[in-house]
């Protein structure tokens, strides 16, 4: 989704007319679905087993922004990322705390032995929710830089 200063502003008064106008909240959370997909998947990666409960809390996530977004404290865009985030990261922290204690067959190979891949999964999930501003940071500079390339402007790094 590329947009301009306009889009942005007229996202802000379409996110404050959706959290009083349900026909509008259904809308903008149809419009923003991929984005919501797209963040799902970001986190997960090639990983299928939770996405569907995964963009339940991004679903969740982004109707809460709607409803809480205030005008004057930035913009809709910005604001909704964080919220969606930090949902999916403590979504993922629930899923993982109350899944520790089972076991899946998808975790042992044919030998019974324990697939050794899953323990550094576990090890990277601690650095990675140390740093959720970090992505939300990147989500800021590559929006900005979609912003730039609708203008013609290029920014290299």
């Amino acid at each position: 989704m590329d947009y301009t200063t306009s889009d942005v502003e007229s996202l802000d008064g379409r996110a404050i007319n959706a959290a009083k106008n349900d026909r509008e909240k259904e809308l903008l959370i149809e419009e923003f679905q991929p984005y919501l997909h797209g963040q799902v998947h970001r986190l997960t990666g090639s990983d299928q087993r939770n996405r569907d409960e995964l963009f339940s809390y991004a679903l969740m996530a982004f109707n809460e922004a709607i409803g809480s977004y205030q005008a004057d404290k930035g913009h809709f865009f910005a604001f909704a990322d964080n919220v969606v985030h930090r949902r999916l990261i403590d979504g993922m922290r629930h899923i993982y705390r109350n899944k520790k204690n089972t076991v899946s067959l998808n975790d042992y190979d044919e030998q019974g032995e324990e697939i050794q891949n899953k323990n550094v999964i576990k090890a990277s999930i601690p650095q990675y929710q140390a740093s959720p501003e970090q992505a939300s940071i990147a989500m800021e500079i590559e929006h900005f830089n979609n912003q730039l390339e609708n203008r013609d402007i290029t920014l290299d790094i």
